[in-house]
């Protein structure tokens, strides 16, 4: 289950940066999307179901979400003197993704 939903998280991330030409958009999206739903994840919106927790969680947004790529555009930009940039980013990634943690949490507390 890991392995398709990690299939699939990648493939829609790949998909994402082929129709957004934006490699900062794309990033902050998919992360941004797979925080959200890995906040519905582990607030158990999927509680008691371990196969599709693995597929959802681990697999997809595993698969979808990246932290290398948030690490080497950040590293990019402050080596490249863009240090006011490269903060940007990271005060957005941060902000983003906890905001839609929260979002997911509350959206599965809601459903629940």
């Amino acid at each position: 289950m890991v392995a398709v939903g990690g299939v699939v998280g990648a493939s829609v991330r790949w998909l994402t940066g082929e129709v957004i030409d934006d490699r900062i958009l794309t990033l902050l999206l998919v992360n941004t999307i797979g925080t959200g739903i890995l906040g519905a994840v582990t607030h158990g919106i999927l509680h008691g179901n371990s196969t599709r927790n693995l597929l959802l969680g681990v697999g997809f947004c595993g698969g979808l979400t990246t932290f290398s790529t948030f690490a080497v555009e950040v590293a990019v930009r402050l080596d490249d003197g863009k240090v006011i940039d490269g903060l940007g980013v990271t005060l957005f990634s941060v902000v983003l993704g906890l905001l839609a943690f929260l979002a997911g949490v509350m959206t599965s507390r809601w459903a629940t």
